[in-house]
């Protein structure tokens, strides 16, 4: 039923990787936020890809809010610690 919409997540997040350059192994955690990637498809699906499991280290509704507090703090130049690359996937 949703296997087009799971493809079209792939699909979006290989887009991602392609244009910061990077690959898979690259990427040390898989954090998702959204209602949908709550799905066990999604998650199969990414976990499969990156060859490791969804990063559950913090809930995903408040890493809207420190993520944004991050990459504003990268646009404004400042330096927050540790390297970090911010990216986002849509796939609508």
């Amino acid at each position: 039923m949703i296997e087009n919409y799971v493809k079209q997540s792939i699909r979006c997040v290989n887009t991602v990787l392609r244009e910061a350059g990077l690959t898979e192994t690259d990427i040390d955690k898989v954090f998702v936020v959204g209602a949908s990637t709550r799905t066990p498809c999604i998650q199969n699906s990414l976990k499969e890809m990156f060859g490791k499991r969804i990063y559950r280290g913090i809930s995903q509704d408040e890493s809207v809010v420190i993520g944004s507090a991050i990459l504003a703090s990268k646009l404004m130049g400042e330096k927050i610690g540790k390297e970090m690359l911010c990216l986002e996937a849509f796939n609508h």
